[in-house]
């Protein structure tokens, strides 16, 4: 109980503050982070930011006046051609730092007949099948993966409403909840890599005993078969009564 606070770590209105400290700049720096600290724990190639997926989302705003809902959806099918080039632009900002840049956009045909907006990037959609590629196929059928990606967003990182006011209330809270959708992502590729240098030390460690076992000559030479029984938990024994332990299914030939 030395450590127990009946208060919460922060208040509310702390975190208002903060952000409005960050500001615009300072969140997409965050989200900028996130990104670059992918990249040099090699959870991601840099390559891999050549190609990016963009759609559209509708986020609801915490506002108390009515709207037309109908009206809604023809103004976001009008706008969301046009928002191409800026989207294209923020995302070369957030990867000059790892030295790459896109050159290919997969959308949807909303984007049609915005190639011109983006000079240098290759616009790809299903109005283009006919002419796309083997390769670009594949790329265009990958689209579809975007769509969970913002269903996890929404149910996992809130961003299925806005509660901050204003444009750039708007900007600054889709920012952020891809900036944590990020850090998540990042704690779980933390958890693989430790876990696959777990696995090589725990190979290293049998070769080693086996080295050992040669130069003794206490068994014949053999060979360490090591299997996997499950994600990040297995079980080991081993042919001729070798105790078992919790790390691998592992056995002496």
């Amino acid at each position: 109980m030395e450590y127990y606070s009946p208060k919460l770590p922060c208040d509310p209105a702390q975190i208002s503050r903060f952000r409005k400290i960050l500001g615009a700049a300072g969140v997409e720096q965050l989200l900028k982070t996130t990104i670059e600290a992918a990249v040099a724990m090699k959870a991601v190639k840099k390559t891999e930011f050549e190609r990016v997926i963009v759609d559209t989302t509708v986020q609801e705003k915490a506002i108390a006046h009515p709207t037309d809902a109908r009206l809604l959806d023809v103004a976001r099918q009008i706008l969301v051609g046009h928002t191409l080039a800026a989207q294209i632009e923020q995302t070369a900002t957030l990867l000059q730092d790892i030295g790459t840049k896109p050159t290919t956009a997969i959308v949807d045909l909303g984007y049609r007949g915005v190639d011109q907006e983006v000079p240098g990037i290759e616009v790809i959609h299903r109005g283009k099948a006919k002419r796309l590629t083997a390769k670009q196929q594949v790329w265009l059928r990958r689209r579809q993966a975007i769509e969970p990606v913002i269903g996890h967003a929404k149910a996992d990182h809130r961003m299925d409403r806005c509660w901050l006011k204003g444009a750039e209330g708007d900007a600054l809270h889709a920012v952020l909840c891809a900036a944590g959708f990020n850090i998540r992502w990042l704690m779980r590729a933390i958890v693989a890599q430790a876990t696959k240098a777990a696995k090589a030390f725990f190979l290293g460690l049998l070769w080693l005993v086996n080295l050992l076992k040669m130069l003794l000559g206490g068994q014949q030479a053999g060979v360490w078969r090591v299997r996997a029984a499950g994600n990040h938990a297995a079980s080991a024994r081993r042919v001729g009564g070798w105790p078992s332990h919790g790390l691998a299914d592992c056995s002496w030939e």
